[in-house]
């Protein structure tokens, strides 16, 4: 059964979860919904330090797919340019293949 005592184990209480998220501070992490679900299905969260990017340098590299380091060097910039440019030819290259390859199928009568 799901309680606030339950929420709040100590680390040593061997009914604490047992698989950890690593996650920022979002607001959907940290909500009480999303800590009572984790806690439901025996995973424990973490969270990184705010504004303290090199903390989840990995998860800061899903959001526009740089990294701090790439930032810190003056790199940033230049990434998210190309990756907009590749985002946008793959889309254009997409929408010419399915112009130009993809037949309607003709219905077929039992």
């Amino acid at each position: 059964m799901l309680t606030d005592a339950r929420l709040d184990l100590d680390v040593d209480d061997p009914r604490r979860p047992i698989l950890l998220a690593v996650s920022d501070n979002g607001p959907p992490m940290k909500a009480q919904n999303t800590r009572a679900f984790m806690v439901l299905m025996a995973i424990a969260q973490h969270h990184g330090r705010p504004h303290t990017p090199t903390d989840q340098a990995w998860i800061e590299s899903f959001f526009g797919y740089v990294t701090p380091d790439d930032e810190h060097h003056g790199r940033g910039d230049a990434i998210r340019q190309a990756r907009r440019e590749g985002l946008d030819r793959a889309r254009r290259h997409r929408l010419d293949y399915h112009r130009t390859s993809t037949a309607t199928p003709t219905p077929t009568t039992p």
